[in-house]
């Protein structure tokens, strides 16, 4: 009797290992030097003033939560660039009209906001953003939530999820057999090659350029309309993050997707090659020292 309780036992036992579900696999977590990370709720300890911010990093845009208001805008990064793009604002300081457009200004084009260029992990919950001299702009610590505030959009108020494809978006570039590509870029005013060519064929008496700050870049299309962004520069990538307001109905919008779609850089002397992830030339930019254009180096 025990022989035949034990094999129907021993047979149990089998039939349950045949037919059990086999766990489901845990999924891979990411490197915490995956700008995906970055996707969440933070709070925003800027290296250069008392202020404090929440920070809201969705797959493609972000907001921020300060003692003034609400910014809202879009992000982008590949590997350890990262370029942020604050273009809508409900921030509102002091007593006056003055007090506040002075606060609200002084904010957004003096601090990590615009100046960031690269993150660094510190922890799985902890990043800083450094500037392009190496220099600590701000820190971010993860899981703040945001005040609610009245007409704010209340999907602002949802934790983001990194999407599927996050991860291979914000990859870095894979490296290029090339021996031809700058360290700097040369702040100036850039016009496309051939830009007088272009202004023959339009209305307007302009020639299309941008002109690159230490951050940020300005410039006018063939149409005459602004183009503007923020840039982010390592060895031989660059980060261009054009302003979705710079879109206009002018029939050719060449120097908007070169700026959109540049990856890589190099030199030529003097001017700057704006290259696709591939490598392949997206505009040759001749380097303009016309007093007209007063052109702006910074050191």
């Amino acid at each position: 009797m025990r022989r035949l309780a034990a094999a129907v036992a021993i047979a149990a036992l089998a039939l349950t290992g045949c037919t059990a579900t086999p766990p489901a696999p845990s999924p891979t977590p990411m490197a915490i030097t995956d700008a995906a990370n970055l996707i969440g709720f933070w709070t925003v300890d800027d290296s250069f003033s008392d202020e404090e911010s929440i920070l809201r990093i969705d797959n493609d845009e972000i907001a921020e939560w300060s003692d003034c208001g609400v910014r809202t805008g879009q992000w982008n990064a590949r590997g350890a660039l990262i370029a942020l793009l604050f273009t809508d604002s409900d921030v509102r300081c002091g007593d006056s009209v003055v007090a506040s457009y002075l606060s609200s200004y002084s904010a957004l084009f003096s601090s990590w906001r615009t100046a960031t260029n690269t993150f660094n992990p510190v922890d799985a919950d902890t990043y800083e953003l450094i500037g392009k001299k190496g220099e600590v702009l701000a820190t971010l610590t993860r899981g703040a939530k945001p005040p609610k505030s009245e007409g704010i959009d209340a999907g602002l108020y949802v934790t983001p999820i990194a999407a599927a494809d996050a991860t291979t978006r914000f990859a870095s570039l894979p490296p290029l057999v090339s021996n031809g590509l700058p360290l700097a870029i040369r702040p100036g005013t850039y016009t496309p090659q051939g830009g007088d060519t272009i202004t023959k064929i339009t209305q307007l008496d302009t020639v299309p350029h941008v002109r690159f700050y230490e951050n940020s870049f300005v410039g006018l299309d063939e149409c005459g309309n602004a183009v503007n962004g923020v840039w982010s520069f390592e060895g031989s990538s660059i980060l261009t993050l054009v302003s979705n307001e710079s879109r206009s109905s002018c029939e050719s919008m060449a120097l908007y997707e070169w700026l959109s779609s540049a990856a890589r850089v190099g030199e030529t002397d003097p001017g700057l090659l704006l290259l696709d992830e591939t490598g392949e030339l997206v505009v040759k930019l001749d380097l303009d020292l016309e007093p007209g254009y007063s052109t702006v180096f910074v050191d």
